[in-house]
């Protein structure tokens, strides 16, 4: 079983995936570093780019069975769905500051 916790920007936070009821596995401790400091969060085009490593950083930490596997293949969709809901935490922190900052940027006027 894996612990995954993801770090977007400055913002971390700790998902736990638990076995399940009856079951004792290992956790191991998966940390995935997002960063966005190059994407405008404002618009669509960078919320997509974000949310496309979100989604490369899930597929990396929580990995993939042989389609022969079908155990492990429930694990890693477990773990995909769990990663991804506890990653959106996150992302909805990141794009609400875009917000804030955007709001509160100064607006230039032009030359008259």
């Amino acid at each position: 079983m894996k612990f995954v916790a993801f770090a977007a920007g400055a913002v971390t936070s700790a998902l736990f995936l638990l076995p399940a009821a009856g079951r004792s596995a290992p956790i191991e401790q998966v940390v995935r570093h997002i960063g966005y400091a190059d994407l405008d969060l404002a618009t669509a085009s960078g919320r997509s780019r974000l949310d496309r490593r979100i989604g490369a950083a899930v597929a990396e930490a929580c990995g993939s069975a042989s389609g022969l596997d079908l155990v492990g293949q429930n694990a890693a969709r477990r773990c995909r769905i769990a990663t991804r809901q506890a990653a959106a935490a996150q992302r909805d922190l990141a794009l609400a500051a875009a917000r804030e900052t955007a709001a509160t940027r100064p607006v230039l006027a032009a030359n008259p």
